[in-house]
């Protein structure tokens, strides 16, 4: 990938399809649609419906 986000000031984890992947742990990447991080390990998805608005960290019209 081209993009990156950091975490923690030092943690890089890879922007796919233009949205960014979070930190796990410190050691892992995910994408919070495909996986839940509980106590720095991955797991299933939480039970929460996806963003509606523009991605990940997009911004909602009203």
């Amino acid at each position: 990938p081209s993009q990156y986000t950091c975490w923690g000031g030092n943690f890089l984890c890879p922007v796919l399809s233009g949205e960014a992947t979070l930190a796990c742990g410190g050691t892992a990447c995910y994408n919070p649609r495909e996986y839940s991080c509980t106590n720095g390990k991955l797991g299933p998805p939480a039970e929460v419906p996806p963003p509606t608005c523009g991605g990940l960290y997009g911004e909602c019209c009203p």
